[in-house]
């Protein structure tokens, strides 16, 4: 049965019908922590809004109990933004999915308990990182004229990006 240590939409709402997983929990790093990505769908509210009250009411409601049991986890079959809710969740989805009976889904509601998933890692002058990490990226991931050792170079040049 293969691993899925990163659930979200696709995993749930997609594997489960074509294939057998599982979702258990990433090892420890070297470091001895864990680490998953674990973020959620967001909305915001311009400044620029005409209607500010009106715009706060409907991202309440969004993010509220109702919309995240009956469209997000009811028809999406995706994570919450409430935490409060993953119980419910787990009942949903797998109601809704019944391919998913099987499937570890605690895991989820353990991985939030345990406070590994983060979100990404931002830097304070994103522009200027991504400026350098994403040519050095392609140039060891896509082109391949350089191993993963030259990310260690490129480190310093991010860092000088930052100051």
């Amino acid at each position: 049965m293969p691993v899925q240590d990163r659930p979200g939409r696709y995993a749930l709402s997609v594997l489960g019908e074509v294939m057998k997983y599982d979702i258990r929990h990433v090892p420890t790093g070297p470091t001895g922590k864990r680490s998953v990505l674990g973020t959620t769908d967001a909305w915001s509210i311009t400044k620029q809004t005409k209607q500010p009250e009106e715009a706060w009411k409907v991202l309440s409601f969004l993010s509220g109990p109702v919309y995240q049991d009956k469209q997000i986890v009811g028809v999406e079959g995706i994570i919450p933004v409430l935490k409060s809710r993953i119980d419910t969740f787990i009942e949903t989805v797998r109601k809704v999915r019944p391919s998913l009976e099987e499937v570890r889904l605690e895991t989820i509601k353990e991985l939030l308990d345990w406070g590994y998933a983060e979100d990404s890692f931002w830097f304070n002058k994103q522009q200027a990182a991504s400026e350098i990490i994403i040519p050095a990226l392609e140039k060891v991931y896509t082109v391949g004229d350089v191993g993963p050792e030259y990310l260690i170079e490129i480190c310093a040049q991010v860092n000088e990006s930052q100051v």
